[in-house]
């Protein structure tokens, strides 16, 4: 989806089996807001790279995320990250990667 112009939201399907997000996915696309599938455990590689619109990244209540590199966004830096509480009291950073 990298570079998709008019790309301002995607929606997973509730059963989602994606499992993780990698290198360049939305680069540079227009997304406004995106909510990880629960089913998502690790993002790597700058997905959200040049995605100058994005505002919103959120955590399913239910995400089994394990993994989230540190530069995620590049180097959009205005980004609200949404965590659910009980992934967020379990946050660890290390090596340039969060872990859950």
């Amino acid at each position: 989806f990298g570079t998709c112009n008019n790309l301002q939201k995607v929606i997973f399907a509730q059963n989602s089996k994606l499992n993780e997000i990698c290198k360049d996915t939305f680069n540079g696309s227009s997304l406004i807001s995106f909510t990880v599938p629960a089913s998502v455990k690790k993002i790597s590689g700058e997905p959200f790279m040049f995605c100058e619109q994005l505002q919103i990244v959120e955590f399913d209540d239910d995400a089994l995320i394990e993994c989230i590199d540190i530069d995620i966004f590049g180097p959009n830096k205005k980004i609200l990250l949404m965590i659910p509480y009980k992934l967020d009291s379990r946050l660890k950073n290390k090596d340039k990667h969060f872990y859950f």
